[in-house]
């Protein structure tokens, strides 16, 4: 203690008296030789240094603070330093924490702001230049991918640039970017795909957009004339060539069944389909008797909840001219029908045959010949 003494009174009278001329100071409740890199060298096996303690007001006042000045702010428990030009803190408490190789802020309720002061949510970057680099990276430059993930209680999600797959930018209802090669396209979990190969860079896939194609083929349907009549599909498997990728059409099963397509979510589709009309020629057993018959095809919407109603119609197509044997045009008896149409969940869309020829005539069965396809576009 009293050596302490000594080098303490000695400290204060070097400055005091104006001495300058040591080259290092060392002070110290032990024997302890100043190290050579330091002026002032303050060192204890087990105690600290005492910065000066002001309140907010005490050190905003102090006129003409030098650069680098310190102070330990006892209004806002952190160290505070003039930078030159204004007061800068330190530190706020225990700011970070960090448990194994895991850092995180200590608050869990802090926001944390990057380019602004003012975070309005967990996270905040503020990008205020003018420049075209992006405001946030992720870079891989190994052999994984270059993605991130989004949690929620259903589940996640992930999005970004997948090694595996030819790094092709990807959507994904998991953890992790799960598309690879060439069974992307059916993986289970990929949403979407955005080539980057060249040269079909730019290509977008949407996995597993609603679509369906379902076609008319096990057995023979009679439509009757003047009659609007629902198109009996019966099939829609296997892949070539049906498909129904979320169980949204409903086939015709028997008598009493309809076929028809149920929208599960709302949006615009596009609808396509075609029938074969069997005219004389091509072994229906009398003539069409009215002249001038035409075939026709219907798309039919039922809105939820709703009645049918006529949406929109094909072509007509003339399939005799002033009725009787011979008269029948049997090359002009496939009408088709293009259309898009806005649907709600809940909504089903039916295709209708529809012809004037006077008696019942069937419909040519087979998936090339009796068709509809049906896409989700947006």
């Amino acid at each position: 203690m009293k050596k302490m003494m000594i080098t303490l009174f000695a400290f204060a009278l070097i400055f005091s008296t104006g001495i300058i001329s040591a080259q290092n100071i060392s002070i110290s409740d032990v024997s302890h030789t100043a190290d050579a890199s330091a002026v002032l060298d303050v060192y204890s096996t087990g105690s600290g240094m005492l910065m000066p303690r002001l309140t907010s007001a005490a050190r905003t006042g102090i006129a003409s603070p030098a650069t680098g000045l310190t102070v330990y702010d006892t209004g806002t428990s952190s160290y505070w330093y003039y930078n030159g030009l204004i007061w800068t803190e330190v530190s706020y408490g225990q700011l970070w924490s960090k448990t194994s190789s895991f850092t995180y802020l200590s608050t869990m309720s802090d926001w944390l702001g990057i380019g602004t002061s003012s975070p309005t949510t967990n996270v905040n970057v503020f990008e205020s230049n003018t420049n075209t680099s992006p405001a946030l990276l992720i870079e891989q430059t190994g052999t994984g991918d270059a993605s991130q993930e989004f949690s929620v209680t259903a589940g996640a999600f992930s999005t970004g640039i997948d090694n595996d797959d030819s790094d092709n930018f990807e959507i994904s209802s998991t953890s992790g970017l799960t598309g690879s090669g060439a069974g992307g396209y059916v993986d289970p979990t990929t949403m979407m795909r955005i080539h980057t190969e060249n040269p079909i860079e730019g290509i977008v896939d949407f996995n597993h957009q609603s679509r369906a194609r379902a076609y008319y083929q096990n057995h023979l349907q009679m439509i009757p004339s003047g009659v609007s009549t629902p198109i009996e599909f019966d099939l829609d498997t296997p892949v070539y060539p049906g498909f129904d990728e979320h169980s949204e059409f409903t086939i015709y099963t028997g008598p009493g069944t309809t076929a028809f397509f149920t929208a599960t979510e709302e949006g615009y589709y596009q609808v396509n389909s075609r029938c074969e009309y069997v005219l004389e020629e091509e072994g229906l057993p009398t003539p069409i008797p009215a002249p001038y018959a035409y075939v026709s095809i219907w798309l039919v919407l039922t809105p939820s909840g709703g009645v049918p109603v006529f949406y929109s119609a094909g072509n007509n197509l003339m399939i005799n001219l002033l009725g009787g044997p011979g008269e029948a045009l049997v090359f002009n008896n496939a009408p088709n029908i293009a259309d898009i149409i806005y649907l709600i969940p809940g909504d089903k869309i039916e295709i209708h045959a529809y012809h004037t020829a006077g008696v019942p005539l069937p419909l040519l069965p087979g998936a090339p010949w009796a068709y509809v396809s049906i896409h989700k576009l947006s």
